[in-house]
């Protein structure tokens, strides 16, 4: 990626599991989460000696459902290999609902095949 310049702000909450880590794997110095789940994959990514990079909410995957709003996965991470990934933190909770409301469910569909073509187009596994 040439500029991983986080786009999406989280911002701080004292009624969620938001919050923020240091990690010398980007150039703000530190990494922002939205739940306990991300925060346990980006500890996974900070502290695996193959990453070498790693951000949070810092790609904008555009036209998500045509609307006009960008989708932003939770974390990009870079190896020491050249491989790139994005990773989408979701609770076994939401995935189960995916089978009840039929209507976020098309949205996911979407979202997962516009990151797809977007991976595809910029070598990102």
């Amino acid at each position: 990626m040439k500029n991983n310049k986080k786009i999406r702000k989280i911002k701080k909450s004292y009624f969620t599991n938001k919050g923020s880590m240091p990690t010398n794997k980007n150039s703000e110095g530190e990494v922002w989460f939205e739940s306990l789940r991300e925060e346990g994959a980006l500890l996974w990514l900070i502290y695996d000696p193959n990453c070498v990079k790693v951000d949070a909410q810092s790609i904008p995957i555009p036209n998500i459902n045509k609307s006009k709003r960008d989708y932003y996965p939770d974390i990009y991470a870079e190896f020491e290999d050249g491989e790139k990934y994005i990773f989408d933190v979701k609770e076994k909770k939401y995935l189960d609902d995916l089978e009840i409301n039929i209507e976020e469910a098309q949205r996911w569909e979407d979202r997962k095949k516009c990151m797809g073509e977007y991976c595809e187009k910029h070598g990102i596994k």
